[in-house]
């Protein structure tokens, strides 16, 4: 038999559509890869979701091994004149990278009348985080220009992709914030190559999923003295009101917010009762307790959904899997989550192998988690799946709403609840 120790699946895709998904983002925007045919499908993965042009410089064994310079010139050219892109970037992999062809010299040859950037994707060093990390920073690195760090607005830094309705998220959050007095915007979210121009005006970057956004507010920090802070993702109506109390922390307004909380709570209580009160027959609280749970995500997503569920849907559960590659952190992750829920397993991998046994040995009746994980229950038996990360692609969604704040606490209380008993009962 196969020895499965000995076969590691990473749980993070490469670089490549880290930086795609990030290039996405902007509206009009191009990649090309300079790589062989295989290294363009994660641009492809990232442009199904958000419109993306894609080019490629179709590397061979020769330009492998004598280099392949003259063919990354012709594609810069060919991808501005084919497709007029606002802005384009130049994605080097893992075989390119060890060529070790100018890239920024021929970007430089090539004189575009647009931002022309390169960014390195090759998975040989950079995850799916990574690249969206080096994209962001890069982007701003080049682009931003007008700077002010007393202009009264917050960055709110996008943890792109996060899970699919990430964007809504976004906007939600940035809204709630207005209604408190906070001018936000979130950045890399259905943006302009001159949004970002901007980005530099701003008192505060907020971090909201660390790590994604982690590189790019500290060098804002460092190059243009804009302060940051990293705050946990705003799940349930706990960490929403944590959430907006640290900026209004951060960017020193001590506006009272005291009476705001308790109406926005107040409406969220009475239409959580107006929507209960339309279930009329029995309501299964106590049968969903009893059925086995179990999250998979990264620490920040793992530890979200693992709160609200027990502390704002009173509910258990039994393992918690989290997908991490920086496994030295285990301990600090694990004790995060045992403080919100001591009878809780958790499980800690950078292997993806390990994660569908786990699956498949526990069997819990519900999952959240991603399709991948849905995918590895499908093959002994069916749960109620619930996704919470990427990727996220199994359902056809047209109107999609926030899992964040007040309104999202509802959404995903109803999503919870339909979708354990629409499988259970």
């Amino acid at each position: 038999m196969r020895n499965t120790t000995l076969c590691i699946d990473s749980i993070e895709k490469c670089g490549i559509l880290g930086v795609s998904h990030v290039i996405a983002q902007i509206a009009n925007s191009s990649v090309v890869i300079h790589g062989p045919k295989g290294c363009v499908y994660p641009a492809y993965e990232a442009s199904i979701n958000y419109p993306l042009n894609i080019n490629y410089t179709e590397m061979c064994e020769k330009s492998t091994v004598f280099g392949g310079e003259n063919d990354v010139s012709e594609k810069i050219v060919d991808e501005f004149y084919e497709n007029r892109p606002d802005l384009m970037a130049v994605v080097t992999t893992c075989s390119s990278e060890i060529i070790g062809d100018d890239i920024d010299g021929l970007i430089k040859l090539a004189n575009l009348p647009i931002p022309v950037i390169r960014i390195d994707g090759g998975g040989f060093l950079n995850t799916q985080t990574s690249g969206m990390n080096m994209a962001m920073k890069a982007l701003i690195e080049m682009l931003c220009e007008n700077i002010d760090n007393s202009y009264p607005i917050v960055n709110l830094i996008s943890p792109i992709c996060i899970s699919s309705s990430w964007q809504e998220d976004m906007k939600y959050l940035s809204n709630l914030l207005n209604e408190f007095g906070i001018k936000a915007r979130p950045l890399f979210c259905n943006a302009t190559v001159e949004d970002i121009r901007n980005y530099g005006r701003a008192c505060l970057n907020v971090v909201i999923c660390s790590p994604i956004g982690q590189d790019a507010a500290e060098y804002m920090h460092k190059k243009y003295e804009i302060p940051y802070i990293t705050l946990p993702y705003p799940l349930g109506l706990e960490k929403t009101e944590f959430f907006i109390k640290s900026i209004l922390k951060a960017v020193q307004n001590k506006k009272d917010i005291s009476s705001l909380l308790e109406e926005k709570r107040a409406i969220i209580k009475s239409r959580f009762n107006s929507g209960m009160g339309k279930v009329n027959s029995f309501r299964h609280f106590e049968y969903i307790k009893k059925l086995k749970k179990m999250i998979v995500g990264t620490p920040e997503i793992a530890l979200a959904f693992l709160s609200i569920i027990v502390n704002e849907f009173e509910d258990k559960i039994d393992t918690v899997i989290v997908k991490d590659l920086e496994v030295d952190d285990a301990e600090v992750i694990k004790a995060k989550l045992k403080e919100v829920s001591p009878l809780t397993e958790v499980i800690i991998t950078d292997d993806n192998q390990i994660v569908k046994e786990s699956i498949q040995s526990c069997k819990p009746q519900v999952l959240f988690g991603s399709d991948t994980e849905y995918y590895f229950a499908k093959e002994l038996y069916e749960p109620a799946y619930i996704n919470i990360c990427y990727p996220g692609a199994r359902e056809i969604c047209f109107n999609r709403y926030p899992v964040v704040g007040y309104e999202g606490t509802l959404y995903f209380f109803e999503k919870w609840y339909n979708k354990i008993i629409y499988r259970h009962l």
